[in-house]
């Protein structure tokens, strides 16, 4: 609450990024807020890449859930104002990157065709993220 709250971010948009990232820290190498993922490349809980963040990771925290959650909502909230609150746009860029986003909006593509997809389900980052948060909001 406190990591949204600071970014202006819904926190249910915010745990739904978290849980698609790492289940909170328990799809993790070792499972907790100070695991990895993606090829070691992804730092804690928002899977923060070491490609993109790799400074920021060298100084912070990053295993710290509060801490790596935060960063993760300044991320978010970065691609959200960037691309004018689009959620799918915002989305996009927190798993590929602005600048893939872009070019993926300036072929006339969906945002979305540029992240990773579910092996189970085929769907991309955006719409299994969307679909989290739906069901997050489902309980309130």
């Amino acid at each position: 609450m406190r990591a949204a709250s600071m970014h202006g971010i819904d926190p249910f948009l915010l745990s739904a990024v978290l849980e698609q990232e790492s289940a909170y820290g328990e799809a993790l190498t070792p499972p907790g807020p100070g695991g990895k993922g993606d090829g070691g490349h992804g730092h804690g809980v928002g899977q923060i890449d070491d490609r993109t963040w790799g400074a920021w990771l060298a100084t912070n925290a990053w295993w710290n859930f509060e801490i790596n959650a935060t960063k993760s909502a300044e991320i978010l909230a970065s691609g959200l104002k960037l691309f004018r609150g689009d959620l799918r746009a915002g989305l996009s860029a927190y798993n590929a990157g602005p600048s893939n986003v872009r070019k993926a909006l300036a072929a006339g593509k969906d945002p979305g065709s540029v992240t990773t997809h579910s092996a189970s389900t085929g769907l991309s980052y955006p719409d299994n993220t969307l679909r989290r948060l739906a069901r997050l909001k489902a309980f309130t």
